[in-house]
Parts: C-alpha cells; structure tokens; sequence
C-alpha cells in the first residue's frame, strides 16, 4: 500500500480542461457517426423468414440458388478437444476461458479543492490478490515491488471441429455462425494430465495452489461448448447450391446462421439479437455523446473552480443541461438515420415535404390574388354634381 498527493494550480486545471475539450469535440463528432452506422445496420432475420423450408432428409432441386432453411441436428463424425488440456470428446465447438490469480491495483482517490482554483488530490494505492481474466503488467503498477505477476500461461481460445451435417447436407464449420455453447461439467477423464493440471471445484486447476488456497500466478480453466450432437435440433439459414448449403449474401451482408429451434423460433432469436445489439450502441453512442459535451465545457468549469462551491454548482448544472442536449441529439440523429436508411420512408416525407411546399405556394398565391386591385368588388358610382 502506498500514496500520492497531487497539487494542481488553477492555472494548470485550465489548460488540462482545454486539451480536455479536443477528445470531447472527437468523442461529439465520432458519436454521430456511431449512432448514424448503427441504424443502417441489417436484420438479417428480415431475410431469414423468408427462407424455403427444406428437407433434411433428402437433397432438394427444386430450390436450387434459393435461400433456404433446414431443421435437423448439427452432427458429425469428429471429436474435439484442446490440446494438451483436454481429451478429444464429443463437441461441435469448445471454447476455453481462462483466469490467472494476480495482483491487481486498486486506486482510491480524495481530491480537496481550495479557494483560488487550486485542488490536492490524494490517491491511495492497495493490492490484493484476485482471480482475472486480464493479469496486468506488474511493470505499470505505482509500486511495483513485492508485487510481481508472471505471465499467463494460458489464454482463452476457440476451436471447431472441421466437418459437419445437418441431415444430408454438409456445414462449413468454418464460416457459419453458431449460438453459444453450453457450461462443460468436467470430470477426471477428460484431463490430459501431462499439462500438470487437475480438477478443481469443477476448473481445470494448473498451479502450486488450490481453488481455496490460490498462489500468484495459478491458473484456472472452464470450457462452454456445443455438444455432438447438440441438446436439441437447430435451423440453418443459407443459400441452397449444388447439393450444400452456403452462405445468402442479404444487403452486403452474410446470413449463414444456425440457432436452436424450428425456422420461426430460430428467426425470433435472430431478431432479438440484432434488436439488442442495436440498443446496445444506441446507448453508447449517446453516453459518447454526453461525455464529449460534458468535456467540452470543461474549461468554464476549471474557471467556476475559483471557488469551489460555483464550481460544483456549474459541473452539475452543465452535466444536466449537456444530458438533455446530448438525449435530444442522439434521438434526431437516430430517427434521422432511420429515415435516411429506409427507401420508403426516405420517399413518403420527401413526397410529403415536396406536397407540403407545393401546398404552402398555392395557398400564398391565392391569398396574393384576393388582394390584388382585379379582385375586390367594383365600387358603386358616385351620384352626379347638382
């Protein structure tokens, strides 16, 4: 365990927030186009339900070149394992996760501010041992001694086995895309001892110490995989050719995807995955958007910092106003990009703006001759001098 204390002047809290406001300005920009690339991303489930619906028990030709799907087990005459972990067994795919015991620093930071725009920021660093999948590099660690971490043995890795079918027709192991695997329970059978690893508390354990009692540097492993065959049967979607089925190319982009289910419950997953992922960078987008305002603003907070309390006043009050700003944003880039990505929306508003304009004309037109000298009535004439 260690600490720091860090005196910043007024003067340099200025110019940190100025650099500060170049990321945000990349952070705002590149927000934008986060969010304008994510809604003109491709649901393939769009394509998928409208597949053909074959047999797998015997090779179709009536379908040939069309975009197909088949229902039937993933199989094939293979094993697989990891070499020098695992025996060869009974799976499709089989991923590995690995987790080493290492130092990691932990940092907690007080910072007091003082009248002038000055602050002193005091950080303690303390270091525990724990299980991570990212040891650091004990190299970058404010005090380094006594805390060494070796190098991972181990990293995580995929595998597949090279063949497979479904039904009759044969499955490029290689470029199709499978759901995720389940947990694989390990028992002694599966080890292959020469790695020097062993069972523990269903890990394989590689290491001087044990599940309970850890050393620095021992490394534990876990595997998910899909069984061969799997738990149930699963739909795959691709382009029926020449006896196989390969990958659909739907708007520049591959559907050659297996999910567990019948065709209508394998199109749902599809959906929903594309549903979650588009969400998912939606909320990016909007927080990258957020914090590049927030930063942007940072120089008139270092100023408020001449005194610390309008200088927690201004922080949160432009965090507000720079949520509501970068959530208004964010929504009109997105349904803006919506538009712009959807053919048929993209033509109703423009013939709706294009119809609107043509409207707006008319009617000014119209208002414009009613009032012209032509088009009040004539007045009556005078009655003639006496």
């Amino acid at each position: 365990m260690g600490t720091e204390t860090v005196t910043r002047t007024w003067g340099g809290k200025i110019a940190d927030s100025i650099k500060g406001v170049i990321i945000g300005l990349i952070l705002f920009l590149a927000s934008f186009v986060v969010l304008w690339v994510n809604e003109g991303a491709i649901d393939v489930s769009k394509a998928a339900e409208k597949a053909v619906n074959i047999s797998a028990e015997e090779v179709d030709t009536a379908n040939e070149g069309n975009l197909v799907s088949v229902y039937a087990y993933l199989s094939s005459t293979e094993t697989l394992g990891d070499p020098g972990l695992l025996y060869p067994g009974n799976y499709l795919t089989l991923n590995r996760y690995a987790e080493m015991y290492a130092w990691v620093e932990k940092t907690e930071s007080e910072t007091e501010k003082k009248a002038g725009g000055s602050e002193t920021t005091t950080t303690t660093y303390d270091y525990v041992q724990e299980w991570t999948s990212m040891p650091v590099d004990s190299s970058s660690f404010k005090y380094p001694e006594g805390h060494q971490n070796p190098s991972m043995a181990y990293d995580a890795a995929s595998f597949r086995v090279g063949t497979a079918t479904m039904g009759v027709y044969p499955v490029d192991m290689a470029s199709i895309d499978l759901p995720a695997g389940e947990s694989v329970s390990l028992i002694s059978t599966d080890i292959d001892y020469t790695s020097g690893g062993r069972i523990d508390n269903g890990y394989l354990y590689i290491g001087r110490g044990t599940i309970s009692y850890p050393q620095v540097g021992d490394i534990r492993l876990s595997y998910t995989a899909i069984p061969n065959p799997p738990s149930s049967p699963m739909t795959l979607f691709g382009t029926l050719s020449g006896g196989t089925i390969v990958s659909y190319m739907y708007k520049d982009k591959k559907l050659y995807h297996a999910r567990y289910g019948p065709p209508e419950e394998a199109v749902a997953k599809l959906h929903k995955e594309y549903v979650t992922t588009r969400w998912i960078i939606r909320l990016i987008g909007f927080l990258m958007m957020w914090i590049g305002l927030a930063l942007c603003f940072g120089p008139i907070n270092a100023v408020m910092d001449v005194l610390p309390f309008l200088g927690n006043v201004s922080r949160t009050l432009i965090s507000i106003a720079m949520f509501v700003v970068a959530f208004v944003l964010s929504a009109v880039t997105i349904i803006v990009s919506l538009i712009a990505h959807n053919i048929i929306a993209l033509i109703i508003v423009l013939a709706v703006i294009i119809g609107g304009t043509v409207l707006i004309a008319k009617m000014r037109k119209g208002k414009k001759g009613a009032s012209a000298p032509g088009g009040s009535p004539t007045p009556p004439p005078e009655p003639p001098k006496k």
